[in-house]
Order: structure tokens, then sequence, then C-alpha cells
């Protein structure tokens, strides 16, 4: 009986990590599936020279972002040796996934008090510090824009105990204005 009751909660336990991926909506404190959508850019973006990639953070199109605070970028295919401009369109949101980036710091921080100083507040068994972000990758299809294939959005850069995936509030205000993503 034990075997047959272990088994089936391994079997549901599968099940469930098969599931959508979820996403918490701060206001309410309720997590809702996220299964596919919509990403509607409401203004023209220009991406820089050799870059491929456009990051949004607190509502405004920036260089780079504070991986320490919420963020999201446009990501394209193709690398130019020119500006390219992005235009407001509405994209289908045809895959969803997540992924955890982490860093860690190799070597441990000395300090002339003490060679084990990192090891002692966050590090990890090398000594050295470790930080994780929580990651959604909305890969994007538009018939007018076929080079723009993603939308990724983290969270901040945290102890790995207390990094936390974007709300999304984090998405809407990393967006601001240029951009709008409704989730199902």
């Amino acid at each position: 009986m034990k075997y047959t009751t272990f088994v089936s909660l391994v079997f549901l336990l599968t099940l469930t990590a098969c599931g959508p991926l979820q996403i918490l909506d701060a206001e309410s404190g309720r997590y809702a599936p996220m299964q596919g959508g919509v990403f509607v850019l409401h203004k023209d973006v220009v991406m820089p020279p050799g870059q491929a990639r456009i990051f949004f953070q607190d509502g405004a199109v920036t260089s780079g972002v504070n991986e320490f605070r919420p963020h999201c970028h446009l990501k394209i295919y193709t690398l130019s040796d020119r500006p390219q401009t992005i235009v407001a369109d509405t994209f289908t949101i045809t895959r969803i996934t997540n992924r955890r980036d982490q860093i860690v710091q190799r070597r441990p921080i000395q300090l002339a008090a003490s060679v084990y100083f990192g090891f002692a507040v966050g590090g990890n068994a090398d000594g050295g510090l470790s930080r994780e972000m929580q990651v959604y990758v909305f890969s994007l299809q538009s018939e007018q824009q076929p080079d723009v294939r993603f939308l990724v959005c983290g969270g901040a850069f945290d102890d790995p105990s207390d990094a936390d995936a974007p709300t999304r509030q984090d998405i809407a205000a990393a967006l601001g204005e240029y951009g709008t993503l409704t989730l199902h």
C-alpha cells in the first residue's frame, strides 16, 4: 500500500510540473497560468548599431539595466552596423519559458581581518558570493517584423533563496508606456 501511494504521489508531482508557467499578480496575491497572449509595442524603438537587444526599465528605454531591479528587453536575430527601428506592433506570444540566471564570484572576498569573510555572508562552498535572477522568456511572432523574436523580463538578482520572478506589475512598470503584455 505504501509503495502505491509513493508512486501515485511521484506521478502527480510530475504531472503538475508539466503544467503552464504561472505569474504572480502582486495586487491580488494570486498566481495565474501563462500559456500565451500578446505583447503590444506602443511606440517605435531604435536598436543601436551592433546590438541585438533594447532594454526597458522604469518605463524608459535604456542603454543597459540595473540587474538588481526588474527589467525587460526585446531581442532580435539580426545584427546591423546601422540603427534598426522596431515599429509599434502587436506580437503574438507563441511560447513562454523560464530560466534562472546565476552569477557566482569564484574568488572569495578578502579582507585583512578574515580571508573567509565572503563565505560568512552568503557565500557558496567555493567562497564566492552567489546571486540569481528568475527570468521569463516570451517568444514573439509578427508577420510585419519576423526579426523581433523575444521579450525577456527578469526579476532582480538576489540571494538564490530570495530571488523572485517578475510579477505582472514589475513587467508593466519596466515597460511603462512603451508596451503592454497581456497573458492568458
